[in-house]
């Protein structure tokens, strides 16, 4: 039963962490639209497989759901978004 209770707290910590994740691509790229900076070519391959990865956590609708929340963040809130991590549960020893 305790293998049960800390697989579902991995996978919980896990999912939270991609949703996380899955809104600064759409962040970065609104960021650059607004300043006419599109992204190097250079730069979209690691782009491209962070989202792939993403993917096979989320799933496709998942993934453009956080794009899109990430997406409508102002620059500042992005940045805080960011810098700050999320809550971690703490050890009950």
């Amino acid at each position: 039963m305790r293998t049960a209770h800390i697989r579902h707290g991995f996978e919980s910590a896990t999912q939270t962490r991609c949703e996380r994740a899955s809104r600064l691509p759409g962040a970065a790229e609104a960021a650059r639209e607004a300043i006419g900076a599109p992204r190097p070519r250079s730069q979209q391959l690691p782009i491209d497989d962070c989202l792939a990865t993403l993917r096979g956590v989320l799933g496709d609708d998942g993934v453009s759901v956080g794009v899109a929340r990430g997406r409508a963040m102002c620059l500042d809130e992005a940045e805080r978004y960011a810098l700050v991590e999320p809550e971690v549960i703490a050890d009950d020893g």
